[in-house]
């Protein structure tokens, strides 16, 4: 028997049909988890995200209109990791080790990812089952770069930045392989950490003082939001491959992209629509760099 939400996703058999399988997994397990998405849009493949999901406009969008709601209890956040019975007393010691450093939030993350992943932990594995589902942790790290004999006069540049974070993704990897003990391989323990890495958001901004420190010793810099981290990067690769590029080109940066803000008092994150929206079937992209910076729209 064909569900609604199978209908509404259009599932084929094909891997197309799996990726929106795992997009319609993620919306069902966040919706039991007390989030909200509107249906103004609709989780489909994205080409600029090679294939994986990707957020679009199912009907046409009114500046800033509520997208979605994520409560705090279904994002994973280095407070999680402290509070795992098996790894947190470990995560501990190292975030008070580090006193705050940059990463290190995302050190506790991704060990209790992996941990949830490939470990011993079941109470954090059904916890999060939906969204750890529709997480890349197995994909092998590529041990690629960009090549420096590209046409484009910012490939030498790009390279030399991208070695440079290789490499401290590679120290933070390591972090979380001691913090688990070697109970999880480094391969799948970088996994976890290019994950987070590249999805985690930071709350802090919207904390106040008293706040901040009633979390210590975690900062909440880096924290994994599902269904925010569906919105794609639109990165100048991303854009080349969609439509939206010349949306892009025409429109400031920050009013092409979707907005979202941090309530610490209902413990949930309110999800925007950008405040030019593209058409009907256009991707709605998130520009991460700017993570934390949008409590106005609280």
């Amino acid at each position: 028997m064909t569900s609604d939400r199978s209908k509404r996703f259009g599932y084929a058999d094909t891997w197309v049909g799996l990726t929106l399988m795992v997009g319609s997994s993620l919306l069902t397990w966040l919706e039991d988890a007390g989030g909200t998405v509107s249906d103004a849009v609709r989780l489909g493949v994205s080409p600029a995200c090679n294939g994986g999901l990707g957020v679009f406009v199912q009907r046409p969008l009114s500046s800033f209109e509520p997208l979605a709601t994520v409560p705090l209890s279904a994002c994973i956040s280095a407070v999680d990791a402290c509070e795992d019975a098996d790894i947190g007393p470990v995560v501990r010691d190292y975030l008070v080790d580090q006193r705050g450093e940059l990463g290190a939030d995302a050190v506790a993350v991704a060990a209790l990812l992996a941990h949830a992943r490939h470990g011993k932990s079941p109470s954090a594995r059904a916890r999060w089952r939906g969204y750890l589902e529709s997480l890349p942790l197995d994909v092998s790290t590529p041990s690629s770069v960009t090549s420096f004999g590209s046409p484009d006069p910012l490939a030498p540049i790009l390279a030399r930045e991208y070695i440079l974070q290789r490499k401290e993704l590679d120290a933070l990897a390591t972090s979380v392989y001691e913090v688990l003990g070697g109970r999880v391989g480094k391969v799948a323990c970088c996994q976890a950490l290019r994950v987070t890495a590249s999805r985690c958001f930071s709350l802090t901004p919207f904390f106040g003082p008293e706040r901040r420190r009633s979390i210590m010793p975690s900062t909440a810099d880096g924290v994994l939001v599902p269904f925010l981290d569906v919105f794609n990067h639109p990165s100048r690769s991303a854009l080349a491959v969609t439509s939206a590029g010349e949306q892009f080109a025409r429109t400031a940066l920050q009013s092409a992209v979707c907005r979202w803000a941090f309530d610490d008092t209902q413990g949930v994150v309110h999800v925007y629509a950008p405040e030019l929206a593209g058409p009907v079937g256009s991707e709605i992209f998130d520009m991460y760099e700017l993570a934390g910076t949008n409590n106005e729209f609280a």
